[in-house]
């Protein structure tokens, strides 16, 4: 296991509990290995933990003496994290000079939520002197489909007092309201894939490109790099006539992708002017640190390459060019009310009869305009020949006010606040499993979550920490 030391000793162990479980795989859909691992912690501290079809693992603490007939207080976080570039990979984590910045080399950091079962696990081996019952629930496959939500026994919630979701990425802040959030894939089987002569195949990258998260960064001015090489090339499709043969990008719809990639041929005699026109173009307007490599597909394409029709390319192209994306509606203090971001995007010749997809995630603070923008896509797709999946996801949530709400605002001092987000977390579907169950989301701050610039601020762990501490402590 890495060895770091962070600045901030009081959060050394939390730290390497995180590394720990940075050493397992865990991409949405794959946390078996982190499952067993959580109940294997249980039982050698004499814990008891169970887990269910879904996957979710609970782990119980029992009450401290004369705390008996309190409700008990749920710690909840999510197994899965966004796994990028590689989900059969593992992090290299890496700390900055600061002594304070966590990140990982090329991949994404794990710290959503992979701190949030951290710091969890610190409670549940030293909690307060005196608490009610804890019971920690840790879920699968939160980034994509919330099935482990969806899926999860409502005697898991019954009995609690309330619900503290650490999963934020905000410390100084408990989000007590957040927009729905549900994931759709377009997708279309072509089959006027031919070979074709590779002697005109060209390839368009743009890479390192920001990224983000979907929700948290959309309103930040975020280029997509998928749409924007569609759109780009759709500009010149009179010219270049491309036949594609890839058109990749993206890792996942509630990510905001860091690349895209085509690889086409065109045998038009102005393609190779179109396309030193192109990138100077892309690059005058590609943000820092951006690269943006065009021309010949090199040695590999001489002979022959597999390409779609030029008519089904533009199909394509079109359908990514007429895309609704980023912020779709603002409040009016400029925030996003209404966003759609296209996360992944794949048309491949490698495997015959594998449908090209574009998965986009779709947010909003009203459960009628979700389903509005949902719909909006689904005719979107039908109009180009697509068929769209079933959304999945959750809905808008929004906690109540009570005494045990205002409890965590005040654990968490002069200058805490409670805000509301434009994203979707797993209390949505417990308020629907529990009504009436207060829930509150924390954390310690993450930057840029879902991407490979993610970052952890060590630093502001200890105070998340002390944060739910207060709150147990607290009586009902």
């Amino acid at each position: 296991m890495t060895t770091i030391r962070v600045a901030d000793e009081r959060a050394q162990g939390t730290v390497e509990r995180f590394l720990e479980i940075a050493g397992i795989s865990r991409a949405s859909g794959q946390e078996e290995g982190m499952g067993r691992w959580l109940l294997a912690w249980a039982r050698e501290r004499g814990l008891a933990a169970e887990r269910d079809g879904m996957g979710n693992v609970r782990i119980d603490v029992a009450s401290s003496a004369g705390r008996e007939s309190e409700g008990a207080v749920i710690l909840q976080a999510h197994q899965d994290m966004v796994a990028a570039p590689d989900p059969d990979g593992l992090p290299e984590v890496m700390l900055d000079a600061d002594g304070r910045t966590m990140r990982a080399r090329a991949s994404t950091l794990g710290a959503d939520d992979g701190i949030g079962i951290a710091i969890i696990l610190g409670i549940l081996e030293s909690p307060p002197e005196s608490h009610p019952a804890l019971r920690a629930i840790f879920t699968t496959e939160e980034e994509t489909t919330m099935r482990g939500a969806e899926g999860l026994r409502e005697d898991w919630l019954e009995g609690a007092q309330g619900l503290l979701n650490v999963d934020w990425e905000t410390a100084g802040e408990a989000c007590v309201a957040s927009a729905g959030c549900k994931i759709i894939e377009l997708s279309r089987v072509f089959e006027s894939w031919e070979e074709a002569p590779g002697a005109h195949a060209y390839v368009v990258a743009l890479r390192k490109y920001p990224g983000g998260h979907s929700g948290m960064d959309i309103g930040r001015g975020v280029p997509n790099p998928v749409l924007v090489l569609a759109r780009s090339m759709g500009l010149g499709l009179e010219v270049l006539r491309p036949r594609l043969h890839a058109f990749v990008g993206g890792m996942a719809g509630n990510a905001i992708p860091q690349n895209a990639i085509a690889t086409f041929m065109s045998d038009h005699r102005e393609t190779p002017t179109y396309l030193t026109t192109l990138r100077g173009a892309l690059l005058a307007a590609a943000p820092a640190g951006a690269e943006i490599p065009i021309g010949p597909a090199g040695s590999a394409a001489k002979a022959t390459m597999r390409c779609l029709s030029a008519e089904d390319s533009a199909v394509f192209m079109a359908l990514l060019g007429k895309c609704p994306a980023g912020v779709l509606k603002s409040d009016a203090e400029g925030r996003p009310e209404v966003s759609a971001n296209v996360g992944a995007v794949s048309l491949m010749s490698a495997v015959p009869n594998t449908a090209a997809r574009i998965v986009v995630t779709v947010r909003a603070h009203e459960e009628r305009e979700l389903a509005e923008w949902c719909e909006a896509y689904r005719r979107l797709g039908e109009e180009f020949g697509f068929e769209c999946s079933a959304p999945k996801g959750a809905e808008p949530w929004k906690t109540e006010p009570s005494a045990w709400l205002d409890r965590v605002v005040a654990a968490g001092g002069l200058g805490f606040r409670a805000v509301k987000a434009h994203v979707g977390l797993e209390c949505s579907v417990f308020a629907r499993k529990m009504p009436g169950l207060p829930m509150a989301s924390v954390g310690p701050t993450i930057r840029h979550p879902h991407s490979l610039n993610e970052t952890l601020d060590t630093g502001t762990i200890t105070e998340t920490e002390a944060l739910l501490r207060q709150v147990i402590e607290g009586r009902a």
